[in-house]
């Protein structure tokens, strides 16, 4: 058995400690909110997509973006093809959004873990109550430890636009149809 250190010994509570500020930390950002993670079936050799699509429904996340609030909803699309004009670069679809699910102070409990490249949708609600979906794409993941246990993760997204492939489009649609 090998010998501990005294921050050995004491990384478990300082964890759990840690997690628990964390938790308050993101409760003080804002309003926890309902996103939906889709996970795309990884490409073969020949940068084929396989049609696995999973979507999970992850009930308290909080995103938070680094600038003043604003975010293009809408983008102009070329009318013979229907796609999204991508011929200029806004600078808003590279900023990071911050994602971060709580651990609810638990050591013994983990968060949802998101992987790099998984979508989420995050549906806000207009002025009239229509459904705006933001749809996001996972980029990198930070974590921050306590002693030998993991503290918290912090998730790095941008905006994904473009059109999606049919099988991704059909669980976006259905997650916002069946949103109350």
């Amino acid at each position: 058995m090998t010998q501990q250190t005294l921050i050995d010994q004491l990384s478990s509570l300082k964890a759990s400690t840690t997690r628990t500020f964390n938790d308050l930390n993101m409760d003080a950002l804002g309003t926890a909110t309902q996103i939906l993670r889709i996970i795309v079936g990884a490409k073969d050799d020949w940068g084929e997509g396989h049609d696995d699509v999973e979507s999970i429904l992850i009930d308290k996340a909080y995103i938070k973006h680094t600038f003043a609030s604003r975010v293009e909803a809408m983008s102009y699309k070329d009318t013979d093809s229907g796609n999204l004009d991508t011929t200029a670069i806004n600078v808003w679809d590279f900023l990071p959004w911050e994602v971060k699910i709580p651990f609810e102070g638990n050591q013994s409990e983990k968060p949802v873990e998101l992987k790099k490249g998984d979508l989420i949708i995050w549906v806000m609600l207009s002025a009239h109550n229509n459904k705006i979906p933001i749809i996001l794409k996972i980029t990198r993941e930070y974590l921050s430890t306590a002693g030998k246990y993991t503290a918290g993760r912090i998730y790095e997204a941008c905006l994904e636009r473009g059109t999606l492939d049919d099988n991704i489009q059909k669980a976006v649609d259905d997650y916002i149809n069946n949103l109350e």
